[in-house]
């Protein structure tokens, strides 16, 4: 089923996961952007940012993909990334070091207002 989106929509899930591969880049190879964290946090923190990464980047780029290609499901999944990252996001926002903060809401934010509107337009049936 083709189900094209215009450029407009797929540019914030591109912006969403370049910011969220800068952050999770950043906990997971730049000494001490945990260090003032408790060491459970801290561990979570890194695992965190490691399967974003290396499963959560990779559907969100595919899925931006070929959502912006006419893929009706791709738009689903897209969806569904941006949810788990609001999701997950929100739950570290309480903790994240100050420097990632802007980041971290940014992707917060941007993530879940697009996931919203994916979901307001498929609902319409647009």
């Amino acid at each position: 089923m083709a189900y094209r989106l215009p450029a407009s929509w797929t540019r914030p899930a591109w912006a969403s996961a370049l910011l969220m591969a800068l952050a999770s880049w950043a906990g997971v190879f730049v000494e001490g952007v945990y260090a003032k964290e408790a060491p459970y946090w801290a561990t979570q923190g890194v695992g965190q940012d490691i399967a974003n990464l290396f499963v959560v980047l990779p559907v969100m780029v595919v899925s931006a993909w070929l959502a912006g290609r006419g893929s009706f499901r791709a738009v689903l999944v897209l969806a569904g990334a941006l949810l788990y990252v609001v999701y997950s996001y929100l739950v570290s926002d309480i903790a994240v070091p100050a420097p990632m903060i802007v980041v971290v809401g940014a992707v917060t934010l941007i993530s879940l207002a697009l996931a919203v509107a994916f979901l307001r337009r498929v609902g319409a049936g647009d």
